[in-house]
């Protein structure tokens, strides 16, 4: 008679292709069948706990350790899904995209984790697919607040609400209480700036009073130095313009006249363009005025 591991490793090899492995339990003990279906499993989970710990200092190296994981078991999203965090930190948004759909197509659950989220939104966002873009940070919006980093969560919302904003009335709710909650804590100069976006969605709204008190008081609390810090507290360059040129009306009109017309260039079109126009010919029409 056989072995019982020679047989579990006969059933196996005859078996269809594996569900995802996971490493969570240490390699260790994983199940015999696991074990059997994935004979490099050892050193597969060292190469993704090498990419992990390598992520946010050194990408490229995670990508590498991703990637040899990759190679030991093709059948596996996790490595895809590391890898596509590493070469979006190497500024690589296409193929961050191209590694997250490849890792959906081998596990439809493979982004569940807040940071793999936001991630593939990201990559969307920076590669042009505004619209799958959208899409994406919905996707993120209920699991948001799991995200562990203060600062990652906050900027975050700051780029989930100006995406919101991006679909027109429907989203300034939703946007609105995203940027209120940002503005509540955590860094200083974040907080500024989510009360600088919130000034532009309240003035979308219609909420004209309110949208002056809130640019006000960002503009006193540095909001300016903000926006204008490196990285930008918005992944979105064309609405950053418009919440720089809301909140320059409070100080400098004619600075918040040009920056409503270069976001008027940008997106003639879009959903707040007729917005934009009604602040820039009000600015016009009194140009040394505050509004």
């Amino acid at each position: 008679m056989a072995p019982l591991g020679a047989i579990f490793l006969i059933l196996a090899q005859a078996a269809p292709a594996p569900a995802q492995l996971s490493c969570q339990t240490g390699p260790a003990r994983a199940s015999v069948w696991d074990r059997a279906r994935a004979p490099h499993l050892a050193r597969y989970c060292d190469l993704l706990a090498q990419a992990e710990v390598r992520l946010s200092r050194e990408p490229a190296r995670a990508d590498e350790a991703a990637a040899a994981a990759a190679a030991l078991l093709p059948e596996q999203a996790a490595p895809l899904v590391l890898r596509g965090r590493a070469v979006l930190l190497l500024g690589k948004p296409a193929e961050a995209r191209q590694h997250f759909d490849r890792a959906l197509v081998l596990d439809p659950g493979a982004l569940r984790h807040p940071l793999a989220l936001l991630a593939q939104a990201t990559a969307l966002r920076d590669a042009g697919e505004t619209r799958l873009a959208l899409e994406a940070y919905r996707r993120l919006l209920p699991v948001i607040d799991a995200i562990p980093s203060h600062e990652a969560r906050t900027r975050a919302q700051l780029d989930a609400a100006l995406a919101l904003a991006q679909l027109g009335p429907d989203g300034l709710d939703p946007a609105r209480a995203l940027l209120q909650d940002a503005g509540r804590r955590g860094d200083p100069a974040l907080r500024a700036a989510a009360r600088a976006a919130l000034a532009l969605v309240l003035d979308r709204g219609n909420a004209p009073a309110l949208a002056a008190a809130a640019a006000a008081e960002a503009h006193q609390a540095g909001a300016l130095a903000a926006l204008a810090a490196s990285p930008p507290p918005f992944g979105w360059p064309v609405e950053a313009l418009a919440v720089q040129a809301r909140l320059r009306e409070v100080s400098s009109p004619a600075a918040a006249l040009a920056l409503w017309d270069s976001y008027l260039a940008r997106t003639s079109q879009g959903p707040w363009a007729a917005h934009a126009r009604a602040r820039a010919a009000e600015l016009r029409k009194t140009p040394g005025k505050k509004p």
